[in-house]
């Protein structure tokens, strides 16, 4: 009767309002929102949702979301859905991760329920604070029955040494069989997504032969720059390369390495050319002011309306220790014109000026330049320098401009290319692609 009363207090537009906006929120901070799980085709992004479209067509894109978290629950009466909904609009978890293993767990946790296997502090859903919570408890469960998989299906080992097995699995049986005991969607029974992977390049996967801790494994995929442990989180590759020094004899992953701009595999010839490219770059696109100088943290060569933060911009100022992994690494990605501020002797950084055209960002009110000191949004000291207070001046007016272009005034549209070249000019152009270019590695 409890579980029945609760799947009637169930409703997607009740859900919907309470959490959609962070929700939203969430899908827009997502690193690949679901090209395939039918999300986007009404609009292109969640930032296109909230501000350019009329309320029926919000609500009609807001429906298809819920129904992309609601197919994350197991049950027909959608029990954890309202459970779902609210994990997911924290933020910290992948759309495409809602159906494939956190419904495989879901699956399972249920399974328990009904055959009454839970621990007492088991029993409600809502004791479970976040989704990998709730993952990490169904894992520490004996197994209901054996659905280990036993099909190795297709795959190709890469390479073999007293250290570590590398394996490329080509279908989803040799996915499943080669990650099981992992998180990763390429390995979960629901909604698996290794075609969705596969189709862009080869994913590898690193089996330690005497692992350093109970199930480690890896998996990488180049294409899509992720770099992931058993639990499904990103690893620190210079942690991986110390554990495991001969994946860089694998000549497959350094020439991959080098084409996708990850230095911790590359050798050491394609490091030392690297570090000698990527060192002019940002001399060549700096701008000085005084004794700090600014660089451009926005992609490069993308249209002048549609600014991004540049996560290879980003991985290379961090790779050379002028920004803080911690501080900045979840920085890349963001709708923001933004400028990273530098210490001209340590060429450390001192913070970041952004502008926000379509607050995207709650932390960030609408067309109003702010200058912070990490990925938290905390205000910088640096907002009482003369420069930055300039450059945060001459960004509003920017967001002026730019407002006025979109409502179809031909004399903006002169003001704002006249404004960028001026920005561009005064603080830096975007960091040229640095690596290396040509035809990338044929797959194993």
């Amino acid at each position: 009767m409890r579980a029945r009363h609760f799947i009637l207090e169930y409703s997607r537009e009740k859900t919907a309002q309470v959490h959609g906006a962070n929700i939203l929120s969430a899908l827009d901070k997502n690193k690949t929102p679901g090209r395939d799980l039918d999300v986007w085709q009404l609009m292109s992004s969640a930032k296109d949702a909230m501000n350019l479209y009329n309320a029926e067509e919000r609500a009609d894109f807001m429906n298809k979301v819920m129904a992309q978290l609601e197919a994350g629950d197991p049950t027909k009466n959608k029990e954890y859905s309202q459970w779902i909904a609210r994990m997911y609009s924290r933020g910290g978890y992948e759309l495409e991760d809602i159906q494939s293993t956190l419904r495989d767990a879901l699956e399972t946790y249920h399974k328990l329920k009904l055959k009454k296997k839970l621990e007492d502090q088991d029993k409600q859903i809502d004791k479970f604070k976040s989704f990998n919570d709730l993952i990490t408890r169904v894992e520490q469960y004996p197994e209901i029955e054996d659905d280990a998989p036993t099909d190795k299906g297709d795959s190709k080992q890469i390479y073999d040494d007293e250290h570590i097995r590398v394996i490329v699995p080509k279908n989803v049986e040799a996915a499943c069989y080669y990650g099981q005991g992992t998180r990763w969607c390429t390995a979960s029974k629901n909604n698996n997504m290794f075609k969705h992977y596969h189709k862009e390049g080869d994913m590898y996967i690193i089996l330690p032969k005497k692992p350093k801790t109970p199930g480690e494994k890896y998996q990488f995929h180049f294409q899509t720059g992720q770099f992931m442990d058993a639990s499904d989180t990103e690893v620190d590759m210079y942690d991986v390369v110390k554990r495991y020094p001969t994946l860089r004899n694998i000549k497959t992953i350094t020439e991959w390495a080098k084409r996708k701009n990850v230095p911790a595999l590359m050798s050491d010839e394609d490091y030392a050319k690297w570090k000698k490219e990527t060192d002019a770059s940002i001399v060549s696109s700096r701008v000085m002011h005084d004794d700090m100088y600014t660089i451009s943290l926005n992609q490069p060569g993308s249209s002048m309306d549609s600014w991004r933060i540049s996560s290879t911009t980003i991985a290379t100022l961090i790779e050379k220790s002028m920004m803080v992994s911690e501080d900045w690494s979840q920085f890349s990605g963001n709708d923001f014109v933004a400028y990273g501020w530098f210490d001209a002797k340590s060429n450390k950084c001192l913070g970041v000026t952004i502008l926000d055209f379509y607050e995207n960002n709650k932390n960030l009110p609408m067309d109003v330049a702010k200058t912070i000191s990490g990925s938290e949004f905390e205000d910088s000291e640096l907002s009482n320098e003369p420069e930055v207070k300039k450059l945060e001046k001459f960004l509003e007016g920017f967001a002026r401009i730019e407002k006025e272009k979109n409502s179809g005034s031909s004399l903006a549209d002169e003001a704002y290319d006249k404004t960028v070249v001026q920005m561009l000019g005064n603080y830096g152009y975007p960091m040229s692609a640095t690596g290396y270019s040509g035809g990338e590695p044929l797959r194993a």
